[in-house]
């Protein structure tokens, strides 16, 4: 199930305006998330989401689906009851959130991250802020090839054929795909 989730009216009616049915507006957030929604906003949304479903997928407007997702990416999701994040070697925030996935079992942690005071308003360091010291080297919390985060055009002909979401720079790079990835790709 797609639920589509906006921030304030406006983007309501831009998400609309592309044809999208939004489930819920955020105008309701709280003030210190509407005071940097463009760093808290998420988060915020996501702890919605966990509350509401009792788990998620959060899944960036930078994101290509090129397969779509089976029942063992489902049964990986909820593995270990950890958090699912791309795993960026060297990245400034530690984790990055363009797809992720959290179970219920993380919802006080999440809430948690978006109070802590941190050095600056942001999704991924409230996350940071949260999991174990040794995440980076904690296989549970990463997606592995099942979503692959892409910096650079060449590296789309390197898609590894277990991946369901790229993750990328550059929508336009979808051109880049081989053909059975195209044929499965969706924005």
């Amino acid at each position: 199930m797609l639920t589509v989730l906006s921030g304030d009216r406006h983007c309501t009616d831009a998400l609309s305006q592309v044809g999208l049915k939004v489930t819920k507006n955020f105008e309701d957030a709280p003030e210190f998330v509407k005071a940097n929604s463009a760093h808290l906003m998420k988060h915020w949304m996501c702890i919605w989401a966990l509350r509401e479903f009792g788990e998620f997928i959060w899944v960036d407007w930078d994101t290509l689906m090129v397969k779509e997702p089976q029942d063992d990416f489902y049964e990986y999701c909820r593995e270990h009851q950890t958090p699912k994040f791309i795993h960026i070697k060297h990245y400034w925030a530690t984790v990055n959130c363009g797809v992720y996935y959290a179970p219920y079992a993380w919802l006080d942690r999440m809430v948690t991250g978006l109070e802590t005071n941190l050095s600056e308003p942001n999704d991924e360091l409230c996350w940071a802020a949260v999991l174990p010291r040794d995440v980076v080297n904690d296989s549970r919390f990463w997606w592995g090839n099942r979503v692959i985060n892409i910096w650079k055009e060449d590296d789309m002909q390197a898609v590894p054929a277990t991946a369901c979401f790229l993750h990328v720079r550059d929508l336009r790079w979808s051109n880049s795909l081989s053909s059975p990835q195209k044929k499965n790709q969706r924005v």
